[in-house]
């Protein structure tokens, strides 16, 4: 979401097109936009906005000030990056799902190129059973000369 506001706190309710009411006073929906962050309004959302962006200790424990709220936030966000286990599961998962794209990745890569390699061969093949030289063929298919006379006389897979 985009907003030209420079407001870091925006409130959306569910309206009626046609008139306007608010559907709900209980539902809402808050977006907090972090890079919007200044200095303090003395809000709770940007205290709590301050707790979410910290990336030191330091900042942490600033943040979390003497609210009970948000020093039992800051002290969730302090065990789970201590626990190496939770880190770990985390980290591990992340790079199975790295590991599952580049699998993909290189899968396709190879299906291309086996692909167009086939299709090369196909295209000399074709040349030379139109009676064309090797050299033709090479040209053609863009094969080199060596490679188009080994396939003289072959069958490709599946037409035999």
């Amino acid at each position: 979401m985009v907003t030209t506001s420079d407001h870091y706190h925006h409130v959306y309710r569910l309206t009626g097109d046609d008139h306007g009411d608010v559907f709900s006073d209980v539902l809402q929906i808050h977006i907090l936009e972090l890079s919007k962050l200044k200095a303090d309004d003395g809000t709770p959302a940007w205290a709590w906005l301050r707790l979410i962006a910290a990336t030191t200790d330091e900042e942490l424990t600033m943040a979390a000030g003497t609210d009970p709220d948000m020093n039992a936030a800051a002290t969730l966000v302090r065990r789970f990056s201590a626990d190496e286990t939770a880190r770990h599961e985390l980290e591990s998962r992340e790079k199975f799902l790295w590991d599952q794209q580049a699998a993909k990745s290189y899968a396709h890569d190879e299906g291309r190129e086996e692909g167009r390699e086939e299709g090369l061969e196909q295209a000399a093949r074709n040349a030379l059973r139109l009676g064309m030289t090797v050299d033709q063929a090479a040209a053609i298919s863009g094969m080199e000369p060596s490679k188009v006379a080994a396939l003289q006389g072959t069958t490709p897979a599946g037409e035999d």
